[in-house]
Order: structure tokens, then C-alpha cells, then sequence
């Protein structure tokens, strides 16, 4: 009986690790991609790519996605070329902007009563943030024309800690990465 207990405990620890683990991966993950296709494309057929960006505020981070996003592309066999002598052109817009922090830290107070069957009763709370009212959010949109045609869109956006180089160029790594991972290479429209 107690080696069924024991084993029994050890799995239940096993299984309650993962499931922390699973919990802690899908909470550092940005599921905030928008997405829409042409269905009528082929982007198998696409052999050659441009890729610009229309922020000329930003150059820094301009040229950063740019070369994730070229070197993607030439790891998929994909060619890279002059605006105006390939078959698609990537355009690029990224920006930071703001959410509202929605940590705070609460304290309450108590209730309490008088008389024989509590007549009177008292309580409230405050509700404080914790760090600033605003936290900056790294936002990528990518898009895929043919002939100044639209065949597919993305955008994607990711929480970033301080408000600072460092910290935005990670975050638009992480971006740009979920992006790509959904960048359409071969598939086929129906």
C-alpha cells in the first residue's frame, strides 16, 4: 500500500511539473498574430523576393528586420533581389506602441459587525498598479504583394520590459520569428 502511495506521488508530481511548465511556456508566448490569406495564390511559384520596410523613422530596427527577415527567406531557397525584379515584394512596418498595465497589487479591509445579529458591516479596498500606467508593445506587420497586389498579411505585437533599444530589438526578434513561422513558402491556394 505504501509503494502505491509513493508511486502514485511521484507521477502526480511528474504530471503537476509539466503542467507548470506548459503554463509558464504558453504565458511567455504572444498569441496576438492577425493573419489573412489569398486563397487563389500559389506561393510555391514564388521564387524571388524584395524586402523593404516603410518605416524611415526607425532605420536601426529597419535594417534589423530586414536582414531576419532576408535571411529566412535565402534559408528557404528563396532569392533575394531589387525592388522591381522578383516575383513578390515583403513590405515591412513595425512601431512601438503602448497597453494599459493590468498588474496591480490589492489591499483590502476587513468587515466587521455590532450587535446581536450584526447589523452594521464595513469594508472596501484600493487597488494600486505595480510599475507604470503604460507598458510598450513591439508591433510587426508583414506583407506579401504581387504587382502591387495584396496575397498575404500578418501582424504581430509583443510586450517588451523597459523602454529601450535593447529590449525593443529582442522583442521584435520574437516578432518577427512568430511571423515567419507562418510565412507562406509552398502553400497552394484552393
Amino acid at each position: 500500500m505504501f509503494y502505491q502511495f509513493s508511486h502514485f506521488s511521484a507521477k502526480f508530481s511528474q504530471i503537476m511539473a509539466m503542467c507548470i511548465g506548459l503554463t509558464f511556456l504558453s504565458a511567455c508566448s504572444s498569441n496576438n498574430i492577425v493573419m489573412d490569406t489569398d486563397q487563389n495564390t500559389n506561393f510555391g511559384t514564388f521564387k524571388s523576393y524584395s524586402v523593404i520596410s516603410r518605416n524611415v523613422e526607425d532605420s536601426l530596427s529597419a535594417n534589423r528586420i530586414i536582414t531576419q527577415v532576408s535571411q529566412f527567406l535565402e534559408a528557404n531557397n528563396k532569392l533575394i533581389g531589387d525592388l522591381g525584379y522578383t516575383d513578390a515584394v515583403v513590405e515591412l512596418d513595425h512601431y512601438i506602441d503602448y497597453r494599459d498595465n493590468d498588474s496591480s497589487f490589492s489591499i483590502g479591509l476587513g468587515t466587521g459587525s455590532y450587535g446581536r445579529s450584526g447589523g452594521v458591516s464595513v469594508g472596501g479596498g484600493v487597488s494600486l498598479p505595480i510599475g507604470s500606467d503604460q507598458i510598450p508593445v513591439a508591433v510587426v506587420s508583414m506583407k506579401v504583394l504581387v504587382n502591387d497586389r495584396l496575397v498575404w498579411s500578418a501582424t504581430n505585437s509583443h510586450d517588451f520590459k523597459t523602454d529601450n533599444s535593447a529590449s525593443l530589438a529582442k522583442a521584435q526578434r520574437v516578432v518577427v520569428k512568430e511571423l515567419l513561422e507562418r510565412f507562406p513558402l509552398t502553400r497552394t491556394g484552393s
